[in-house]
């Protein structure tokens, strides 16, 4: 070959080289952790590595519930879990070719080495990268959700299976239910955390979440009705077993009805959450978005965002719906008169709150509240 037709190869196209063919995450990770130039170099190949690899953690929550197929027929299909547990992988093969539903824990070495849930972020080696980016700063948060999008918009608004170990120390369940997976979108993630920056963000994006309501729900089929995931407002999307444990509504919910299997816990759209957590002005931002906080939503057993501010005295947001109830968007006399699946009333979660007088400041805001909308109403009805 003549020397004047020859290209020279210089060692950061070498570099480049090795890094475009390398498809092992931890392998690009020693890369980049051994100079600035490399992390530059490996960073979006990482980004494109892990968003790929989070695809098989994409749920149809049918899958777990109604025993439908996973979202994914090939080996994609199979979790962390399974791919560092052979037995698992066998397992859920098994699983695959009879249908059968398996909601057992996972194993906690291949998904969290933290014993409880609450206590702890999710494990960064453990989440999907939207998740994690739902935890970040603002600035970071989004900028990651930015690139994610880019590379595949179907992961802003999915449904990716989490670590779901109980929360023991404060679990409001009995002890020896285990709950085995969690099925959350970063809406939800960001509500539990209060980062209203990242709410805001993913809200801007509602049209993504087409996803979830057209390819993540195919089990409903008769199920489909007009209060179903069909037509619901993509804010209200449940999130199917979360962390809500610091709320104190599901002892009232579960009150003289023993709870056999991790199915007859209710789901949680991203404003329970937020409410659960405490998290008043990601709540509000999320109402104001258009969450449903008067009636339950689906797969939530009945239990409605007012009965859990009530249950936990949140007066500020008790206050908030006081103050805006003039708005249509907070019109909605049935709340004060809903019933859970159980057949509970309302006024009943206030008996979740331990201090008398904090009960009836309680009271009396619900009381304020009915009267604000017999007031609306009573125009309509004359």
């Amino acid at each position: 070959m003549d020397e004047r037709t020859m290209t020279p190869i210089f060692p950061c196209e070498i570099f480049q080289l090795i890094v475009h063919e390398t498809r092992d995450f931890e392998t690009l990770r020693a890369l980049s952790l051994t100079s600035k130039a490399l992390s530059i170099m490996t960073t979006p190949h990482m980004l494109r590595l892990a968003v790929t690899q989070d695809a098989r953690r994409i749920r149809d929550p049918g899958f777990l519930v109604y025993g439908g197929r996973a979202l994914f027929d090939d080996d994609s299909n199979i979790n962390a879990a399974t791919i560092q547990d052979p037995e698992g992988a066998k397992a859920q093969s098994r699983r695959k070719q009879t249908g059968q539903v398996d909601l057992a824990p996972e194993p906690d070495r291949a998904i969290s080495n933290h014993p409880r849930r609450c206590d702890q972020e999710i494990r960064d080696a453990a989440a999907p990268v939207v998740l994690w980016a739902a935890l970040q700063p603002p600035r970071l948060a989004t900028e990651l959700l930015a690139r994610v999008q880019h590379l595949d918009p179907k992961h802003i608004w999915s449904m990716f299976l989490v670590p779901s170990t109980a929360c023991r120390e404060h679990w409001p369940l009995p002890r020896h239910l285990a709950v085995g997976h969690a099925l959350e979108a970063p809406l939800h993630v960001a509500a539990r955390h209060g980062n209203t920056q990242v709410i805001r963000w993913l809200l801007q994006r509602q049209h993504l979440a087409v996803f979830a309501q057209s390819v993540l729900w195919p089990h409903l089929g008769q199920h489909r009705t007009s209060s179903s995931l069909g037509c619901m407002h993509p804010v209200n999307l449940p999130a199917i077993q979360p962390c809500v444990c610091p709320s104190h509504h599901l002892k009232v919910h579960f009150r003289d009805r023993p709870v056999q299997a991790p199915t007859d816990l209710p789901w949680a759209s991203a404003l329970h959450i937020a409410l659960a957590h405490s998290q008043l002005d990601a709540a509000k931002l999320l109402v104001d978005t258009g969450a449903d906080w008067a009636t339950g939503q689906y797969g939530t057993k009945g239990i409605s965002a007012l009965m859990i501010a009530t249950a936990n005295a949140l007066f500020p947001f008790l206050d908030y719906l006081i103050d805006a109830y003039h708005q249509p968007c907070f019109q909605s006399p049935s709340a004060i008169h809903w019933e859970d699946g159980f057949s509970i009333h309302i006024k009943d979660y206030a008996l979740a709150v331990g201090s008398v007088p904090e009960r009836r400041m309680v009271t009396r805001r619900l009381a304020a509240l009915e009267a604000r909308f017999s007031k609306t109403q009573a125009p309509d009805d004359s």
